[in-house]
């Protein structure tokens, strides 16, 4: 799933930061340079992407607790 269409960014990306770098937004969106490009996929509303960063963020919370 798309998480940042300007960087390239998956959810599995996500994921894997969100394990080695905790669940702190702003520690990811520069980790992976998410919003550095039209910061579209910042907003709850984006339909450009597949999953905006800010459900992003909790889905990958989620995806860890089941592992």
């Amino acid at each position: 799933m798309t998480v940042c269409i300007c960087q390239n960014v998956t959810l599995d990306d996500v994921v894997d930061l969100v394990e080695k770098y905790g669940n702190d937004p702003e520690v990811i969106k520069a980790k992976a340079d998410i919003g550095k490009g039209c910061e579209e996929c910042l907003e709850t509303t984006c339909d450009s992407v597949d999953l905006p960063f800010p459900y992003a963020i909790m889905n990958a919370e989620a995806i860890l607790k089941q592992r």
